[in-house]
């Protein structure tokens, strides 16, 4: 039991040590974000919803989940700020050339050899998640994440994903203040 519990966890560290996901913040750094305890929806999470409901649900579940430990309370008026997120996909071509070359002989006379050339092409689909958040009052964006990585077809990594990003997206939010 201890042996297939320590080859799941080294299976799993290597599954995230080899992960695509890159992840980008940036705030307004004039805002103290400490003063923000509520939060609310603004209207782009129902249009989003249209598009992908299974998947709309889980990255609306993983950023109330990280607002919620990080402190925030939903509100559903007057709240003080506002969280939006656009998410898009791009199929990518990748293409891959190998050169192999098998000679004999020496640079000092001809020999014999044969040269070859294999090429193997894939498809695969990138994805980009933004999150944002308003100041309410103000209407200004005052943080923005953007988590970029390759988009898996099975469902269940698809989830386990998606739940990665969005707690990498949250892992220094609020920002400390400078200064």
């Amino acid at each position: 039991m201890k042996t297939a519990v320590t080859v799941g966890a080294v299976a799993t560290l290597l599954l995230f040590s080899c992960s695509s996901l890159k992840v980008y913040q940036d705030w307004d750094q004039s805002v103290n974000f400490y003063q923000y305890k509520t939060y609310a929806w603004h209207n782009s999470r129902e249009i989003l919803r249209d598009i992908d409901s299974l998947f709309h649900d889980k990255i609306v579940s993983a950023i109330e989940r990280q607002m919620s430990s990080k402190g925030f309370n939903k509100k559903g008026s007057d709240p003080d700020v506002y969280v939006t997120y656009m998410s898009d996909d791009d199929e990518q071509l990748r293409i891959d050339t190998n050169d192999l070359d098998y000679s004999m002989g020496s640079a000092w006379f001809w020999g014999a050899g044969i040269e070859t050339t294999h090429s193997t092409t894939r498809t695969y689909t990138k994805g980009a998640l933004i999150v944002d958040i308003w100041d309410a009052r103000a209407k200004q964006l005052i943080w923005r994440a953007t988590a970029l990585d390759i988009v898996s077809e099975n469902p269940v990594e698809k989830t386990m994903n998606v739940y990665q990003a969005v707690a990498k997206m949250f892992s220094t939010f609020p920002p400390q203040k400078k200064f």
